[in-house]
């Protein structure tokens, strides 16, 4: 068998499979950045809530 049969399937399968893990990287980061953006909304509105709770203070009666 000729050497180049049989590299060329070997480069292209290399190929394909770094193009299949940078699809599957790009989905990664675009759902972390997803959680990201939803953690931030979520600090948001803890830290609100943190400064309405702040007036009552600790130590109020039940």
């Amino acid at each position: 068998m000729s050497t180049t049969l049989l590299v060329t399937p070997t480069v292209i399968e290399i190929v394909a499979l770094v193009a299949v893990l940078a699809l599957y990287l790009i989905a990664v980061a675009r759902h972390l950045r997803s959680i990201a953006d939803t953690l931030a909304k979520i600090t948001f509105g803890v830290r609100a809530v943190e400064q309405q709770v702040g007036v009552v203070g600790p130590g109020s009666p039940k």
